[in-house]
């Protein structure tokens, strides 16, 4: 119970217990008062002496009553008192049970209040992470939506890009076959329209062509002539990386060796460089020899007809014997130059690239 409660009990049972007190003692001598008043009145009047014996009659008899009536009335006022302690304990418990009930729900609603507070913070906290989830989920998708956007933009565009492209390049191939088919047209009115003489180039192209897709061949009806003379040395060069002058000069090597000569298994290969005009000769057959006093060397057409032989006079020529002048035939060669390096004896034949008119 608190100070200011125990306080204003006290003040209440004091003042119930003054007013009982002073109620008590102020109804009886008010009473007594008035007997005494009237006794004196008549006791002047000695004619009234038997009513003055009556009067204090009374009065003994109204004392004694009063007596009995302050002892009931104390009992009355004790009870009054209890009854009043009673009806004012009664009311101080029942504002004190009030007082406490009222706390209690007052603490018990203020719990409530706490309890609802934190549920409500807890649930605006749980609808927030849950707005910031849906939040960064629908962030993100629109992120990979726009991702593809983009990526179907860039395709699109590299897609317009190769139909133009495509487009651009069929106009093209079509405006080329267009110029193709125009040109092939002039070239066949050119053909019908042509004399007859173009047959004719055109079937010495033809044999040209074909002549240049064989290599070169040695005139093999000479070596029976050839054969009948003393043999001799043979060194024979090729230029290297030329497979038609390789063959050539292995047919030469292996003619050669047919009726007895002396020739190496392969031509020795020369580096394509030296071929230059000044230290190799560009193109042709070539012999050389070793330097003699009379012979200087010499350029001459040579038959190139396989069954050709050369004429008588070509034996006289100074310097050469006969046999280095069916060599000549042999192998076409049309100049024959001198190498000190040479052996006597010894006839080196250097395989150029083919010429123009081989």
């Amino acid at each position: 119970m608190r100070r200011g409660e125990k306080r204003q009990m006290r003040h209440s049972l004091r003042f119930v217990f003054l007013w009982t007190i002073i109620n008590s003692q102020l109804t009886l001598p008010i009473v007594m008062a008035q007997v005494n008043t009237t006794a004196k009145n008549r006791s002047s009047d000695p004619s009234d002496t038997s009513l003055i014996q009556d009067l204090n009659r009374d009065i003994e008899q109204l004392t004694s009553s009063g007596n009995t009536w302050n002892e009931r009335y104390i009992g009355w006022l004790i009870a009054s008192i209890v009854i009043s302690i009673l009806v004012a304990s009664g009311t101080v418990y029942s504002q004190y049970k009030t007082i406490r009930v009222a706390r209690k729900l007052s603490d018990t609603q203020s719990a409530l209040d706490i309890v609802k507070d934190r549920k409500a913070r807890e649930t605006v906290n749980g609808l927030e992470s849950s707005a910031a989830a849906a939040k960064r989920e629908s962030d993100e998708k629109i992120a990979g939506l726009k991702k593809q956007a983009a990526g179907l933009t860039e395709a699109s565009a590299k897609l317009d890009n190769a139909n133009l492209k495509l487009r651009k390049d069929l106009e093209d191939a079509t405006a080329e076959s267009r110029t193709k088919q125009a040109e092939l047209e002039r070239e066949q009115q050119k053909t019908a329209a042509a004399p007859r003489e173009s047959a004719a180039e055109q079937l010495a192209l033809q044999q040209f062509v074909v002549k240049r897709a064989f290599p070169r061949e040695p005139h093999a009806v000479v070596l029976t002539s050839l054969a009948q003379l003393p043999k001799g040395k043979v060194e024979i060069w090729s230029k290297d990386l030329d497979f038609e002058a390789l063959l050539f000069a292995q047919s030469i090597a292996s003619g050669l060796r047919s009726i007895g000569w002396t020739v190496a298994e392969q031509p020795t290969k020369i580096k394509p460089e030296r071929f230059n005009g000044e230290d190799l000769p560009l193109a042709g057959v070539h012999l050389y020899i070793k330097p003699r006093p009379n012979f200087k060397g010499a350029i001459f057409p040579v038959p190139t007809g396989m069954d050709v032989l050369l004429p008588e006079d070509f034996a006289t020529i100074p310097g050469l014997n006969l046999a280095e002048v069916r060599l000549l035939n042999f192998t076409g060669a049309k100049h024959v130059g001198s190498d000190l390096s040479l052996t006597e004896g010894t006839i080196r034949i250097v395989i150029c690239p083919r010429g123009p008119g081989e």
